[in-house]
């Protein structure tokens, strides 16, 4: 048992695993408006040893020195094979998912997660990665931010849809508040999220910027809720855990990650 006093019995990534439903009752046309089509198209696909790994945005952010080649974030873990834990030989982002347009990823930041990870809380933490590609892309571009976020904001997840083939945004979605915080750097939401999701962006519906990064899914105790939170998982069933919930979560975007992706891009920028 984790020494926060919440039930993690393990973490369990978005590839396969049924969404939790918005419980929100708008749609994602109510609050993003003409948002959809450029959030959509400021993210890609990563396409690694011949298949489609998972989603990473294609972000910008203010320097002192202009970013002289495009950027992306994403999650760590869709680098890895899954049974070995080993690096994928040869990995491509498909801006839009354009099939036709892969440059190859030329550099990565350093890795923290380790799939062996027995604490989950730090693996999902840690469950960040940037990266730079071979050029530069004339492909539109989402800011970060460490903006706030409460049980009121209202969110999107920005994501490849294996079942769609197509990156969407998904419909309006919100965190959600367990009765002790499990982390400082883990944003709970039931934002929909399925294969290939992971890596998405979750954004700030208000200012349109991303606020956290879709890791997968964690399995709490049913008792670790705030009441009204979330009332039901039904896709529980048939994990055969009635007792339990499975909820989404994503590494927030914080001063920490700011820093370290302002060094990643000022490092690569000295070795060009």
């Amino acid at each position: 048992m984790s020494s926060k006093k919440v039930c993690i019995k393990e973490l369990a990534f978005a590839i396969g695993l049924t969404s939790l439903a918005s419980l929100t009752g708008a749609t994602q046309t109510d609050l993003l408006g003409d948002k959809r089509d450029y959030l959509a198209s400021a993210m890609g696909t990563i396409f690694c040893d011949g298949e489609i790994r998972g989603s990473a945005a294609h972000i910008s952010i203010e320097l002192t020195k202009p970013q002289e080649k495009s950027v992306l974030i994403s999650a760590a873990h869709i680098l890895f094979e899954k049974e070995t834990g080993r690096t994928f030989n040869s990995c491509q982002y498909r801006p839009q998912n354009n099939r036709f347009s892969s440059p190859d990823i030329e550099s990565v930041s350093t890795i923290h997660y380790k799939i062996s990870m027995v604490d989950k809380i730090l693996q999902a933490e840690n469950d960040i990665v940037f990266l730079t590609l071979s050029k530069r892309l004339h492909q539109p571009t989402l800011e970060i931010s460490k903006q706030s976020v409460n049980r009121k904001s209202q969110l999107t997840l920005i994501a490849y849809s294996a079942y769609l083939d197509r990156i969407i945004p998904s419909d309006v979605c919100k965190p959600i508040k367990t009765l002790q915080p499990i982390s400082k750097k883990l944003l709970l939401h039931d934002c929909k999220a399925e294969a290939g999701t992971s890596g998405g962006a979750i954004v700030h519906t208000g200012s349109g910027k991303i606020v956290a990064i879709h890791g997968g899914a964690l399995v709490f105790d049913q008792t670790s809720f705030e009441s009204g939170s979330n009332d039901s998982n039904p896709s529980l069933e048939r994990y055969q855990v009635p007792a339990e919930k499975l909820i989404n979560q994503g590494r927030i975007i914080d001063s920490e990650l700011i820093s370290d992706l302002e060094s990643f891009i000022s490092a690569n920028n000295k070795h060009q």
